[in-house]
């Protein structure tokens, strides 16, 4: 039996998602293999970008996810319980996008080439990915059995992810270590500001009395809370067409959770439906991060992404819709 073409991108970025925890960084990484070597298959350029680009997404929803932090520092929710509660909805956005990639190649014929692993060269590349692989299981193994805080796991990420990199792999030098500070100071201070100047758009928020006007707005148009999800969803994919998942969450959910703790929303699948909004705003225009990696990874126009990401966009708005509306999906690995 054949893996269909398009399926080992989803795949992987499912496995890398669980390292990095970043929509971007999962494109990035995983992309820049895979795409030069489906394009050298033949495949089209455009489409398989298209599908790297949405595939990295998987990045914000599959834990340890950046987003699920932030929302985690914004409502008071517990870390662990919003990591727990993206694995399955993660697993079924993956499935979307694989539902989407078979029946794409079924209608053009793409098949995979080449011949299979064989046992001695799967267990030999299992050896050489070994202490790559064994990240993601200390660092969510350590904060679901609570060894440590999903803060501790940061440092302890940091810390194991260094001696890896320079005596094992011996890929990491000085040089590269004092690029990835000074990457990591820019981003640390384009964060904080952010976040500085959305707690004081909350704290007026709440000091004018703004947010309590805008929950009673909210419940004025309806009392509903199904119908309320349709108006947050569409809430969050405009926003994640405009600007990026920090910005959103800091200026959106002070507003968005005194409307949904009225409603009775369980705060924990809320969490979870932001979440994979914003993921899907990772590929949507104008801003859509992972779609501008992903074209130039692929030396595509973006025109060309564009046209090919709609098949994929459908089945993951279905993927939403499913998410947002079984809760179940969600709270299921909840105690």
């Amino acid at each position: 039996m054949s893996v269909k073409p398009g399926l080992g991108q989803v795949i992987t970025a499912m496995f890398f998602a669980a390292i990095s925890g970043s929509g971007t960084a999962t494109v990035a990484a995983v992309g820049s293999i895979l795409i030069p070597s489906m394009i050298q298959q033949g495949y089209d350029a455009g489409y398989t970008s298209a599908l790297s680009a949405i595939s990295g997404s998987l990045g914000t929803i599959i834990p340890p996810s950046i987003t699920f932090l932030i929302y985690g520092m914004i409502t008071g929710e517990s870390i662990s319980d919003l990591f727990l509660a993206g694995i399955i909805p993660g697993f079924v956005f993956a499935a979307s996008l694989c539902t989407s990639v078979f029946l794409k190649s079924r209608k053009h014929g793409w098949k995979s080439e080449g011949s299979r692993a064989s046992l001695k060269e799967f267990l030999a590349s299992l050896k050489d990915a070994f202490w790559g692989i064994l990240s993601p299981v200390i660092v969510l193994g350590g904060i679901y059995t609570g060894f440590f805080t999903p803060t501790e796991a940061a440092a302890v990420a940091v810390i194991y992810s260094f001696i890896v990199g320079i005596f094992i792999y011996k890929e990491l030098d000085f040089k590269k270590m004092l690029e990835t500070l000074s990457e990591t100071a820019i981003t640390t201070g384009i964060i904080l500001l952010i976040i500085m100047n959305a707690g004081v758009f909350a704290w007026l928020l709440t000091q004018q009395g703004i947010a309590a006007q805008l929950t009673e707005m909210a419940l004025s148009l309806t009392t509903n809370k199904y119908v309320m999800l349709l108006i947050i969803n569409v809430i969050f994919l405009i926003a994640g067409c405009l600007m990026d998942n920090t910005s959103a969450m800091y200026i959106l959910v002070p507003i968005i959770m005194p409307i949904a703790q009225a409603l009775d929303i369980n705060m924990i699948h809320l969490g979870v439906i932001i979440v994979v909004n914003l993921s899907i705003g990772q590929v949507t225009p104008p801003v859509g991060p992972n779609l501008y990696v992903a074209a130039d990874i692929g030396r595509v126009k973006f025109e060309n992404i564009i046209s090919r990401m709609v098949p994929l966009l459908v089945m993951s708005l279905i993927a939403l819709v499913i998410i947002t509306f079984v809760p179940w999906l969600s709270l299921a690995l909840i105690k």
